[in-house]
């Protein structure tokens, strides 16, 4: 629910007037909030126990455009979510055609990789991407550009028809656009355990 509260204050624009100061020293300035647009969808990216909820919350927020989950303690999420794991991963599976990016490190200390892979598994092929980055646990310490890349060429990747290279343009009203149409694509190498699509 929290996830889905946080999502509709962004999504209703409330947050850009939050700091902003009109002439007169108040709060609020319609000038200031003119010049930015409010987001007409959002991109849920959780990490650890966070990718479990943003995943599960993805269900409920029509706005929602792609779930990325980072680090998803998968051998914990039993216990992690109070022994209700398998509603909050059938919310996550819930949307057939949602883009989905899953990643951990080979080293990571709450989910083992065939954990890691038998839980994307559970998700539909055509719209979930996985990635495995080589040496590294679950705080990704020194590996964290590895794990903006991996994120990064998963987002050229599936909306690449409307970012057309160029990461800048997610904040635009293309992004909302693709995600009503479906225009996502699904080029990439194939991962020799799964049917998923994998970044490394």
């Amino acid at each position: 629910d929290q996830v889905a509260e946080a999502a509709d204050f962004i999504l209703s624009g409330q947050h850009l007037s939050i700091g902003s100061d009109n002439k007169d020293g108040g709060e609020g300035s319609s000038a200031s909030t003119d010049q930015r647009r409010k987001p007409t969808s959002i991109l849920l990216v959780g990490y650890s126990y966070g990718s479990l909820i943003a995943g599960s919350a993805s269900a409920g927020i029509p706005a929602c455009i792609g779930s990325v989950s980072i680090a998803p303690p998968v051998d914990f999420k039993n216990w992690l979510l109070l022994f209700n794991a398998g509603h909050h991963v059938r919310q996550a599976q819930k949307r057939k055609t949602l883009p989905r990016l899953f990643v951990i490190g080979t080293e990571d200390n709450f989910s083992s990789q065939k954990s890691f892979r038998d839980f994307v598994d559970a998700f539909p092929d055509a719209a979930t991407s996985a990635a495995l980055i080589k040496h590294t646990d679950h705080f990704f310490n020194g590996n964290e550009k590895d794990l903006m890349n991996v994120v990064g060429q998963w987002l050229l990747t599936t909306y690449e028809e409307v970012l057309g290279g160029d990461l800048k343009r997610l904040g635009t009203e293309a992004i909302s656009k693709c995600a009503e149409t479906s225009c996502c694509t699904s080029a990439a190498r194939e991962e020799p355990e799964s049917s998923h699509r994998c970044f490394t």
